[in-house]
């Protein structure tokens, strides 16, 4: 039997393959072609049908789009969602920062707040404003109040992009948040043994850095906090600083056993 050759559109309306597919198989090879005599690309029609048999197009194909429209809305409608909270969050800090330093209203968080942007830029952006070169009343209420208007769920999202990205000075916010987690033991406890478990190494050494500051914090007074606060501002990474201040400030061997 000889082979049936057709025009591109022809072999769309056949089988229901698409002709941007049909264009693309016959550029590879997959589909044999030849040209008429006027020059126009003709397809063998049994290759076309025998790939639409073989994915399922012809009359599936409306009810294939119609799943993936439902599932990029849905998909679509998450995106929203996230963005809606993470721009109340922004807000959130906004006003709470503007309460102690007015200059932190413009252009820095505008921009945040108009896109809407993730956990990991405001926050970096947040840390960033709020450099702790000295641990004054103002910057340590900035970040209590914070802190209790964020759920668990919230910080632990922070957390997590800290340990993604263990070098960004979003790090600090681990030593701002002593209080808070240990005024929440049930939460610090999940907090410890998701991070002994973590494959990220230099992440977790961080994550132990702070649970061993809260420690500190805790026995003795916030002078080892204030201290801890310097050596980062010269070390740029709390692990390091964690490291200086356990080896030349601290003279309690068994907290080694952390790093």
């Amino acid at each position: 039997m000889e082979d049936r050759f057709v025009t591109i559109q022809e072999a769309y309306k056949s089988t229901g393959v698409s002709r941007s597919s049909i264009y693309h198989h016959c550029d590879n090879g997959v589909f044999l072609t030849k040209k008429a005599k006027k020059g126009t690309k003709l397809v063998r029609l049994r290759d076309v049908e025998a790939y639409s048999n073989t994915f399922g197009f012809g009359d599936a194909v409306d009810q294939k789009v119609m799943l993936l429209r439902e599932e990029v809305e849905e998909k679509i409608s998450k995106v929203e969602e996230e963005m809606e909270a993470t721009s109340n969050l922004v807000n959130e800090f906004i006003a709470i920062a503007q309460l102690y330093d007015p200059k932190l209203s413009d252009p820095l968080f505008k921009e945040l707040k108009n896109k809407g942007e993730g956990y990991k830029t405001i926050l970096s952006a947040a840390v960033s404003e709020l450099t702790f070169t000295s641990w004054d009343d103002n910057k340590i209420n900035v970040w209590a109040t914070l802190m209790k208007s964020i759920t668990e769920v919230d910080l632990q999202r922070m957390l997590e992009v800290g340990l993604q990205n263990p070098w960004v000075p979003l790090l600090k916010l681990n030593l701002s948040m002593a209080s808070f987690l240990s005024s929440k033991p049930s939460f610090h406890q999940s907090l410890v043994a998701k991070n002994l478990s973590t494959k990220l190494d230099t992440g977790r050494r961080n994550i132990r850095s702070a649970i061993a500051l809260i420690n500190m914090a805790n026995r003795k007074s916030n002078t080892y906090a204030k201290r801890m606060s310097q050596l980062l501002v010269e070390t740029r990474t709390i692990g390091d600083a964690m490291d200086d201040f356990v080896i030349h400030h601290y003279k309690d061997n068994s907290l080694r056993a952390l790093f």
